[in-house]
C-alpha cells in the first residue's frame, strides 16, 4: 500500500518528567519492543499483514506541554519542532504498521526531548533543589534557635521563681520576727 502523504497537524505532547525519566521515553521503550516482534520473528512474522510506503509523513504545529514535580502545578509548554519523513518503507519494498509507528514515535520522541531540554529544566531542577535545601536548612536552625529560647526562657522563670520564693521566705521571718 503506498500512501502519499500523511499530515499530522497541531498534536498535543504531554511530557512528563520523573526523576531522569520521562512518559514520553516509556512510551518509546513500548513501541520499540513492540516493532522488535515484527523485525526478529518474535509474535509475528514480517511478512504478515500489509506493508506501507508512505512518500511524506508531515507532523507540524505541535506543542509540548511539561509536567514535573518541582515545578509545582505550574504549566510549561514550547513549541515541538516539525518533523518531515519521507519514505518510509520504500528501500523495504513495504514496511510493517509497528515498523511506521516506530519511526513516528522515534521522531516525536526526539522533538519533544529536545524542545523539553531547550527550556533548561535541568537548571530549574537544580535550583528547586538548592531552595528546597537551603529552607530545610533555615527550618533546622529556626527549630535550634526556638529550643535555645525556650531554655533560657525556662532559666529565667526558674530564676524569678526562686527569687520569689526567697523573698516570701523572707517577708515569713519578719512577720513572725525571726
Amino acid at each position: 500500500m503506498v500512501i502519499k502523504e500523511i499530515v499530522i497537524d497541531r498534536p498535543q505532547v504531554t511530557y512528563e518528567l520523573a526523576g531522569t525519566a520521562s512518559n514520553v521515553d516509556a512510551i518509546k521503550k513500548n513501541v520499540d519492543a513492540y516493532a522488535k516482534q515484527f523485525s526478529s520473528g518474535g509474535a509475528k512474522k514480517s511478512g504478515e499483514g500489509p506493508k506501507l510506503i508512505i512518500n511524506n509523513l508531515y507532523i507540524k504545529g505541535g506543542q509540548v506541554g511539561v509536567s514535573a514535580a518541582f515545578l509545582k502545578s505550574k504549566s510549561l509548554s514550547t513549541p515541538l519542532p516539525d518533523v518531515h519523513l519521507k519514505d518510509i518503507g520504500k528501500k523495504e519494498k513495504g514496511a510493517d504498521p509497528a515498523v511506521v509507528a516506530q519511526k513516528v514515535i522515534d521522531s516525536i520522541t526526539q522533538g519533544a526531548t529536545s524542545a523539553v531540554g531547550a527550556l533548561g529544566l535541568d537548571k530549574m531542577m537544580s535550583d528547586a533543589a538548592k531552595a528546597a535545601g537551603e529552607a530545610a536548612k533555615a527550618l533546622q536552625q529556626g527549630a535550634g534557635d526556638a529550643a535555645k529560647a525556650a531554655k533560657e526562657s525556662a532559666e529565667g522563670v526558674g530564676k524569678t521563681l526562686e527569687k520569689g520564693a526567697g523573698d516570701a521566705g523572707q517577708q515569713l521571718k519578719k512577720l513572725f520576727g525571726k
